[in-house]
């Protein structure tokens, strides 16, 4: 049947009752005229659709009821058929930077019409990372946490797909290069003993940052994680922790960054307690109770108890490090103090503790040391100078040591007083006499000691003549280390004659010009009246 524009403006009803016939070729229909009237009384059309290839001829229906006048009833939709798929949308990414590395690492992605069966994709520098669906969790409509490794430094972007949608937007984040992280070399004291009482470590290494955590990890117990004020005198190299040491064995060491980084563990064993013994030394304070920083050796004493023979003093600050001293730097040892020679040359914080022989250690005291520009030296500008016990500009005394060599005393004042510029025994250094000459009947050759005792300092000379006017020149500084150019000028002593040994010869006392006291002789006093 054809439709012609004879039938338009017909209903449905002018054609008659409309069947289906179903066959390979398609959808075919024929009207029965004898049923005609029935239809029009009926005013309405059935339609039956059998083949399952209507819809190819839904076209060629719709030209041939182009003229009904009824109009079309619109279609509704069939729930058993899916939605057309939604696809997802990417608005953050948390954290927004990470650090590149081959451990999974979790970021949170949030965003809109997340679904079940989401896949994730990865790309760094436009280039695809692996990405699992095992790697997504904690799934809702609004975010999703996904476990990805980042294996290089890049700016990285990811997609999430619906099932049967397009991808979502792709979404940026960036992977930085791990910085280097820290390495710990050494642990200092060498030897440490369980405590109840907190203890000094300080670990040397580097690439320490500040704000660092030290976790150290017993053998048997729980981890102790020591931050904030427990970490002191922090520099990339070294720091100092305190830590209590409950029991003895083995004491795993870390540091952690707070960027993440983390050292290696570093085993030490913290010894059992020592058997009871003489009690541990104490630090009370020091003398003078100025110290100026100096590039040169300063004798600084230090007072407290129970200090025994053989001690180390360890000084610590943030410029300097740690470092000790002992031996020969350390004299005048009693229980109650000692003198040590210390080079310090930058003004800062220090801390000072004190180990005995057998491992026992002090409190840790602190220090301050001033610069040269420092409160304490406002009134320290006056230079120093040198002379006899007077305050006069010449020698104290004058010496002859043998036929070639002559000597003599003095000493140094500092705002008119005389200074003690060390600490213990009869000679040493001279940490206030930056340099010495000679001109006129003496040449080089020079040495310059300090009577520790008193103050004084004994220069030696070599002989330009027999005899004749000598002038000696220092340059000396004062404790705020303020310069002066201080010359000394006297006559040579005649040289001595050569003697021998004997009861006659022996002095029955001696005055030490220097220490304006009489003492007994002492060796140097023999040996040089016999020259």
């Amino acid at each position: 049947m054809v439709a012609s524009n004879t039938h338009r403006g017909a209903t449905p009803e002018r054609f008659g009752r409309i069947s289906t016939l179903t066959g390979e070729s398609g959808l075919f229909f024929s009207a029965d005229p004898s049923t005609e009237a029935q239809t029009q009384q009926k005013h309405r059309t059935m339609w039956t659709f059998k083949s399952a290839r209507f819809l190819a001829a839904t076209s060629w229906l719709a030209a041939a009821l182009s003229g009904c006048t009824e109009p079309a009833t619109p279609a509704k939709g069939n729930p058993n058929l899916p939605s057309t798929p939604t696809a997802a949308t990417i608005t953050g990414v948390a954290p927004a930077e990470l650090i590149a590395s081959l451990a999974h690492q979790t970021i949170h992605i949030s965003g809109s019409n997340f679904q079940s069966g989401l896949t994730l994709s990865l790309a760094v520098n436009d280039a695809p990372v692996s990405a699992a669906a095992s790697d997504l969790s904690n799934l809702t409509s609004g975010s999703v946490d996904a476990s990805l490794v980042f294996p290089i430094a890049g700016p990285y972007t990811v997609q999430v797909t619906n099932p049967g949608a397009a991808p979502s937007n792709a979404f940026g984040l960036t992977a930085v290069a791990a910085p280097p992280v820290p390495v710990i070399s050494s642990i200092a004291p060498s030897r440490i003993s369980a405590s109840p009482a907190a203890q000094l470590v300080t670990i040397h290494g580097m690439n320490f940052q500040d704000g660092l955590t030290l976790s150290v990890t017993p053998d048997t117990g729980a981890t102790l994680k020591l931050t904030g004020s427990q970490i002191q005198f922090m520099s990339p190299t070294s720091f100092i922790a305190t830590v209590t040491f409950a029991a003895p064995g083995d004491y795993a060491f870390q540091v952690t960054n707070p960027d993440r980084g983390s050292s290696s563990p570093v085993t030490r064993t913290i010894d059992s307690p020592p058997l009871p013994g003489p009690p541990a030394p104490q630090v009370f304070s020091f003398s003078p109770s100025v110290i100026i920083a100096r590039p040169v050796p300063q004798n600084i004493t230090v007072s407290g108890t129970n200090f025994a023979a053989g001690l180390r003093l360890f000084v610590t600050s943030t410029a300097t490090g740690t470092f000790s001293v002992s031996g020969a730097q350390i004299t005048r040892v009693s229980s109650s103090s000692f003198d040590a020679a210390l080079t310090i040359p930058t003004s800062d914080q220090y801390s000072f503790q004190v180990v005995n022989p057998d491992g026992q250690a002090s409190n840790v005291r602190s220090f301050a040391i001033a610069g040269a520009g420092s409160p304490a030296c406002a009134a320290g500008g006056t230079p120093p100078r040198l002379g006899n016990n007077t305050g006069q500009a010449v020698p104290q005394a004058v010496f002859a040591e043998g036929s070639s060599n002559v000597g003599i005393y003095a000493s140094l004042f500092e705002n008119d007083s005389p200074t003690t510029m060390c600490g213990g025994g009869l000679l040493g250094p001279c940490p206030y006499v930056d340099a010495a000459s000679a001109s006129g009947a003496c040449r080089s050759g020079v040495s310059v000691l300090c009577g520790c005792i008193s103050g004084g300092f004994e220069a030696h000379f070599t002989r330009a003549a027999p005899a004749g006017a000598c002038t000696a020149t220092f340059i000396i500084h004062n404790s705020c280390g303020v310069l002066a150019t201080r010359s000394l000028t006297f006559d040579l002593p005649q040289t001595p004659a050569t003697s021998t040994l004997s009861l006659s010869t022996l002095p029955t006392a001696v005055t030490r010009p220097a220490m304006n006291e009489v003492h007994l002789p002492t060796l140097v006093d023999l040996l040089r009246s016999l020259r």
